[in-house]
């Protein structure tokens, strides 16, 4: 499912994360729902702020819910965008 959190009440994304067994996104604010999850993963996917290292904040969360995080660093294609092909490989390689 992909969510547009600005389109969504903050008692709606609350709602959505909360018993979500994954949750993935970019790094930065939306992700930060991830601390009202019970449990579970979560996927930071790189951005150009930060290409191959979890942002500190979302690691500071995992670690106080104790949840997995995977980082998946930016590749961009030959037009320089992000590589959905290798972001579908690398996703399948993750989720169970």
């Amino acid at each position: 499912m992909v969510v547009y959190p600005e389109e969504l009440t903050v008692a709606d994304q609350v709602g959505l994360v909360r018993d979500a067994e994954i949750v993935a996104g970019a790094g930065g604010s939306a992700l930060h729902l991830a601390a009202f999850m019970r449990s579970g993963r979560v996927i930071e996917l790189g951005d150009k702020r930060s290409r191959t290292n979890l942002i500190a904040t979302q690691r500071a969360i995992a670690a106080v819910k104790s949840q997995l995080i995977v980082h998946l660093p930016f590749h961009a294609d030959f037009r320089g965008a992000f590589d959905v092909g290798s972001l579908d490989e690398r996703l399948a390689s993750i989720i169970d």
